[in-house]
């Protein structure tokens, strides 16, 4: 969940057990990413993305949407999200992803440096995540799986318009693991769990 009410149809980040040893096999870990330094890469695939930086919201330029492209806009974000983590002091293996529907969500959730904890649920996999804030190790430079699909394993729900963005952050004491990448921190429904934001941006894996 997030500031923004009504944002996300669950709030939650429920990555299944299943797809977790496959995701980690195609991310690995940030730092042990090789992130070359590359400039300004940012892609327009169908609908107009907005690339997201520290707190304002860039205008995506249009470029053509071939491999070599999105594979330099995917390690731009690499590197913009490791140089902003380092800057602040957070190890890169001490990142968290939480996913929303709109730019205006993460917005929110940056500025406010909190995530609003959702209600405990019961998902299709068969584990049930308890009331608290939700998110995930898996970044949105992670070209292993569809917004599609990441939207249904993440919130139980079809289609890809609840995961476009996103906002990183620290993980820092609370947070505890659910299932496999899935991360949560324990707080009543409808509080607001405090965290230390490092950016925000639009959702780089494949549509």
């Amino acid at each position: 969940a997030n500031p923004v009410m009504g944002t996300d149809p669950s709030g939650r980040s429920a990555v299944s057990i299943s797809d977790t040893g496959h995701a980690l096999k195609g991310i690995g870990i940030l730092s042990n990413l090789s992130l070359p330094s590359l400039s300004g890469a940012v892609i327009r695939i169908g609908a107009r993305l907005l690339l997201a930086v520290g707190t304002l919201a860039v205008p995506g330029s249009t470029i053509l949407s071939t491999g070599a492209t999105l594979d330099q806009a995917r390690n731009q974000q690499k590197n913009d999200i490791s140089k902003k983590a380092l800057a602040l002091g957070i190890a890169l293996n001490e990142i968290l992803f939480h996913y929303s529907g709109t730019v205006n969500a993460v917005k929110s959730i940056f500025r406010m440096a909190c995530i609003d904890s959702s209600h405990e649920f019961l998902h299709t996999d068969g584990i049930k995540r308890p009331d608290g804030a939700y998110a995930t190790k898996i970044p949105p430079f992670f070209a292993g799986v569809t917004q599609r699909q990441f939207s249904r394993q993440l919130f139980d729900t079809p289609g890809e318009g609840w995961v476009q963005f996103w906002v990183a952050f620290a993980k820092t004491p609370g947070w505890r693991p659910v299932t496999g990448v899935e991360w949560y921190h324990p707080a009543p429904a409808s509080s607001c769990v405090p965290i230390v934001p490092i950016m925000f941006g639009a959702n780089l894996m494949p549509r």
